[in-house]
């Protein structure tokens, strides 16, 4: 049997990673997955893994997982890269790897652009081949076109050549993937040559870094802003954000430490969600938080009705430090919607300030409060 599905996203607002369900539903005994793209992000992986999750539940966990993935120009997130390597039974190799962290900014002799998916399993074989990335907004809002093909066994006469033209793809992603440099033996490399000034200044931008959203807060508050292109893919790129405290809303009652940190609007970038408008008082998503050992994995971000957006805390006393009141306060990315949390000594502060500048990842609110990335 051979089945066949194209797709147009935006045309009728299906999701790119919607191609995934015909593929998916074939049989519920996949055995491999083999992906070969670009570049992977910290939301496309997450909104790849979702549907894998939602379609296939603990069989996902089974299946073995090779995914090649470049890494030119620095496009792809060690955090995602980090993500993929550690998920069950799952390898990650990159093409001209170890060719590519010897160079600053990884710049390629030649470009790896393919965006091809398969899986493999009880006489089933899947291809998805499209436009789309390993990023959220390929996965989830861009328009993207791409078609997929599943072929089952007993095949008739007539699709031989469907199931040739697989067999090739096979043997292709197969040698591929042979020649590609297992990640874990230039992971450290890599991250250096992420995290570099020349790169975190000005990242090489992704599918990620479009923002469907006006970029200057609203008129008439004091809160208004221009947040510019660079400072969203800056804000994607870095793993670390600080920033100074002030004096939390009592929101948990009178005499009692709050926990509620005001940000500056599209800060939620940082944190993994895209630079989308978001109307007042509303919900944007949530991050798991750990503080000296204890995670809260339930920290809400939302847009207040001030046009900024603001994080809930790990509660004051128990979950974090007595008091964020005053502290300078930093997150570092340790997962895809993780954060570790650090209170600051003053001369911790000092070099996360020097870190900042040498980004110019510097930034002050209207309050006067400073923050910054690196």
């Amino acid at each position: 049997m051979l089945q066949q599905a194209f797709h147009i996203s935006k045309v009728s607002s299906p999701e790119y990673r919607d191609l995934f369900d015909l593929a998916l539903r074939a049989t519920p005994d996949y055995g491999e997955f083999t992906a070969s793209c670009a570049y992977a992000t910290r939301g496309g992986v997450s909104a790849l893994e979702d549907r894998f999750r939602e379609e296939l539940g603990d069989n996902w966990k089974k299946i073995k997982k090779s995914w090649i993935v470049g890494v030119d120009y620095c496009r792809s997130e060690p955090v995602a890269m980090e993500h993929l390597a550690s998920l069950p039974r799952s390898k990650v190799r990159v093409p001209h790897g170890n060719l590519l962290v010897s160079r600053r900014m990884c710049v390629p002799d030649v470009t790896f652009h393919p965006k091809a998916f398969m899986l493999e399993g009880n006489g089933t074989t899947a291809l998805v081949v499209g436009s789309g990335n390993l990023s959220r907004a390929a996965m989830l809002t861009g328009i993207e076109a791409g078609c997929v093909t599943v072929a089952k066994a007993p095949h008739p006469s007539a699709e031989k050549s469907i199931v040739s033209e697989l067999g090739e793809i096979r043997k292709r992603i197969a040698l591929l993937w042979r020649l590609s440099t297992p990640y874990e033996r230039i992971a450290k490399e890599y991250e250096e040559c992420f995290n570099a000034a020349e790169n975190l200044k000005n990242p090489s931008p992704t599918d990620d870094d479009s923002a469907e959203t006006d970029l200057t807060a609203s008129r008439g508050t004091r809160h208004r802003s221009v947040i510019t292109a660079q400072r969203l893919k800056q804000m994607r790129a870095c793993r670390h954000l600080w920033i100074e405290a002030g004096n939390l809303h009592e929101n948990r009652g009178q005499g009692r430490p709050g926990n509620q940190l005001m940000l500056s609007r599209m800060t939620r970038v940082f944190f993994g969600f895209p630079a989308t408008d978001a109307s007042r008082d509303s919900y944007i998503g949530s991050v798991s938080i750990r503080h000296e050992g204890r995670l809260r994995d339930d920290c809400s971000l939302r847009f207040s009705n001030n046009s900024m957006d603001v994080l809930t805390l790990p509660i004051p006393e128990t979950e974090g430090p007595e008091s964020y009141d005053g502290e300078s306060l930093l997150f570092r990315t340790i997962g895809l919607t993780s954060f570790e949390l650090v209170v600051g000594t003053p001369s911790a502060k000092r070099k996360w300030v020097r870190n900042s500048e040498k980004l110019e990842g510097l930034y002050k609110m209207s309050s006067g409060r400073k923050w910054g990335v690196f």
